[in-house]
């Protein structure tokens, strides 16, 4: 019985923590798609790369945000479809990729993700021609 109520109350806990990490790619992917990620900055390290076709760069959150914002008003956010993601076997880590449609093109969007405690924050955002 004891075994029993310790596997329910981690898969509690593992899932809420997942289900909240979760929840933070697909805020930062609406923000993408609504074309200002400055209401999702929370979500960033303080420093992250940023690689925009072929410009790669470490930046500071602010910057970061900035340039992706730059970027996104001269492509015009359409829509954005999850495509997938994956865990580190360690579950530090995580990522996302998605599908941006955009009136100037189409997009495949990586976001990497680090986890702490039981929230995450954006190490890396790459963007490439889809």
């Amino acid at each position: 019985m004891y075994q029993d109520m310790k596997f329910v109350f981690t898969f509690i806990a593992i899932s809420a923590i997942c289900s909240g990490v979760a929840g933070q790619s697909d805020q930062f992917f609406n923000a993408i798609r609504n074309g200002n990620i400055s209401g999702v900055s929370h979500l960033m390290d303080n420093r992250v790369e940023v690689s925009l076709i072929d410009d790669h760069s470490l930046y500071s959150k602010a910057q970061a945000v900035q340039k992706v914002n730059n970027w996104l008003t001269r492509t015009n956010p359409v829509s954005v479809q999850s495509l997938h993601g994956g865990e580190s076997a360690d579950q530090k880590s995580f990522y996302q990729v998605a599908k941006l449609t955009a009136a100037g093109g189409t997009y495949r969007i990586f976001v990497y993700f680090e986890k702490s405690n039981s929230s995450a924050s954006i190490k890396k955002i790459q963007i490439d021609p889809f």
